[in-house]
Parts: structure tokens; sequence; C-alpha cells
């Protein structure tokens, strides 16, 4: 049987990430940047035949795959399931909480073997590398046992590729660090009725 073949695209800049605010589960729109991002991983993916499309129920995630797909994402294949990390309280706040937080916990975080920082919570409220990867890789899987042999595209967020990336032995969370998955990123995912594989990425910037 042929593979289930997913191509997981990070969404093209929000107006949330140019002014450098948190956005989590907050719902900002693709700047005209970001559209242009999202033409660009269109061009880039120009040889796949998609047979259906998915995406986050966040505008940005919808907005980017309905570019790439040339039609629009279906509502009820728009699935909470696929946001992004939940941020807590400082969703929807000016990044320099984000960081504030992240720099106070910082040098705890760094003593930590890598299955403990997998499960670490920066915060009580928000999500840990472990239960974003859990719940987006869980949806995965759902629709790749749904869409046998076919080719999906999903439209989805940097925190859910760069979970997905690591959970799957592509790389430590050292190599990926914040950032490290541009805007319109890609990822190629095979399964094969029991596995998901990396097989390929595209502005994915891995440290050696």
């Amino acid at each position: 049987m042929n593979p289930t073949k997913l191509f997981v695209v990070r969404h093209g800049q929000s107006t949330y990430n140019r002014d450098q605010i948190v956005s989590g589960h907050v719902n900002p729109p693709l700047t005209d940047l970001g559209k242009e991002q999202a033409a660009t991983t269109k061009a880039k993916l120009a040889h796949v035949q998609f047979d259906h499309v998915y995406s986050s129920d966040l505008d940005r995630a919808v907005e980017t795959a309905a570019i790439i797909y040339g039609e629009p994402v279906p509502s009820q294949n728009q699935l909470k399931e696929l946001r992004e990390r939940d941020f807590g309280g400082v969703d929807g706040k000016d990044s320099s909480h984000l960081v504030e937080i992240r720099t106070r916990n910082l040098e705890a975080y760094k003593a930590l073997p890598h299955n403990e920082k997998w499960t670490y919570k920066h915060a009580p409220d928000m999500e840990s590398d472990h239960e974003v990867s859990e719940r987006f890789m869980e949806a995965l899987m759902q629709l790749a046992k749904r869409h046998p042999g076919q080719t999906i595209l999903v439209g989805a967020h940097g925190g859910t590729l760069r979970t997905t990336l690591v959970k799957l032995g592509y790389a430590t969370l050292d190599q990926l660090p914040g950032g490290s998955v541009e805007n319109a990123a890609y990822i190629e995912l095979h399964f094969d009725g029991q596995v998901l594989s990396v097989r390929g990425t595209g502005g994915v910037n891995k440290l050696d």
C-alpha cells in the first residue's frame, strides 16, 4: 500500500508575528507578506497533487492552507486540535512577557535532561512541548488513517511543526530553538499504516 503523505505547513506571517505579540490561541490574520510567503510555498509544492486539505481553526492557518490548496478549507476540516501551543496568560500580550518568563526559568530549564525539558511547563497554564506534541500528532494520525494512501495538506503553526520534528527524531530541542521554523515552512510526513516518519522539510533551520 502506498503511504499516506502529509504536508504540514506553518502559516505565513501574521499581524501578531509582525508586531511581536504572543499568538497561540488568539486569532490574528495574515499580513500581505504572510500571503506572499504562502504563495511562495504553493509554488515550491506545485509538483504535489493534494487530495484533501485541513487546517487549524485559526484564521492565519486557514488562510495559508487555502492559498496553497487553491480552494477554501471546508469548515468541518478546520480543527481545534491542530492549533498552536496554548500560551495561557501571556497569549495576546507583547512578546516581552513570554521572554521574561523563559529568561527567569532558563538556568533551571537548561539543566534538565531531555525528557524533563520535554514535559517542562514555563507557566502552569502554558502547554508543554509534550502536551502540544501529543495533541497535534494524535490529530495527524487520525487524518492519515482517514485517508489511506492519499496526500493531505495541513495548515498549522510553528510550535506544532517544531515539536513534531523533535518527537519523530528529526532533531533535538537544542537543534531546533525557537524561531527555527520560518513562516510558511513545511514538513513532509509519511504514514505507513503504523508510524509517521519525516521525509523532507523546507524552511526549517536545524542547528548542527
